[in-house]
């Protein structure tokens, strides 16, 4: 797997409140020097919203490319995970993505100021033992530290690991759309409008949606 160092900043994006705490992610980890990946700004996602609203007819298709497109940033360019947690409950798309780096072998720390837990003031087990030593960071600041311990200790612990098929080719197509997404989508509605069809049609041509998606 080949990296470039930055950081997936998972949580919901649902509301102008939780685009600020990812703000605030992204913001942290950029004055430490380091590169992050929020998808519905630098993915697919907030596109596909777009394309819904205008009454894209093939939005089931661009919403698997969605899928892949995360997918290939987490495992293919990203060296781990912070997740907000912040909410009554977590975003089942952030769960997913940290699930997901666990088993990789990256790194995932978890941030959240909000009080509200599932039993005396702890989450489910399920969810912070995916991060470092079970451990949560309550304060931005302090986000980089705990994410340094974190890559520090999955480097110790790390070994090769081998994508199932389905994941591999998910990858290999998120990296295409990824491409596109860098290369063809801008601001010209005209332009943007065109690109999303090609992906989609990208996407459905693809072997990871001919042989695992229909």
């Amino acid at each position: 797997m080949t990296m470039d160092g930055r950081i997936y900043c998972a949580g919901p994006s649902f509301s102008p409140e939780d685009c600020i705490q990812l703000a605030e992610i992204a913001s942290t980890l950029n004055n430490k020097g380091l590169m992050t990946y929020i998808p519905h700004e630098d993915g697919l996602y907030s596109h596909y919203i777009e394309y819904i609203k205008s009454g894209g007819q093939r939005a089931p298709i661009l919403s698997r490319a969605v899928f892949a497109c995360n997918v290939f940033n987490l495992i293919e360019r990203c060296n781990g995970v912070v997740f907000g947690l912040n909410g009554r409950v977590p975003d089942e798309g952030g769960i997913i993505t940290a699930a997901i780096s666990y088993i990789v072998g990256k790194p995932v720390v978890l941030y959240k100021m909000d009080i509200r837990s599932k039993i005396a003031g702890d989450d489910n087990a399920m969810i912070t033992g995916l991060s470092y030593k079970f451990r949560k960071v309550s304060k931005l600041k302090k986000i980089p530290v705990e994410l340094n311990k974190a890559m520090a200790g999955a480097a110790q612990k790390s070994s090769p690991y081998q994508l199932p098929l389905n994941v591999k080719t998910a990858v290999a197509l998120g990296r295409s759309i990824q491409e596109m997404i860098d290369q063809k989508i801008t601001n010209d509605m005209s332009k943007k409008s065109k690109a999303l069809e090609e992906i989609i049609d990208l996407c459905e041509a693809s072997e990871w949606y001919q042989k695992f998606v229909i």
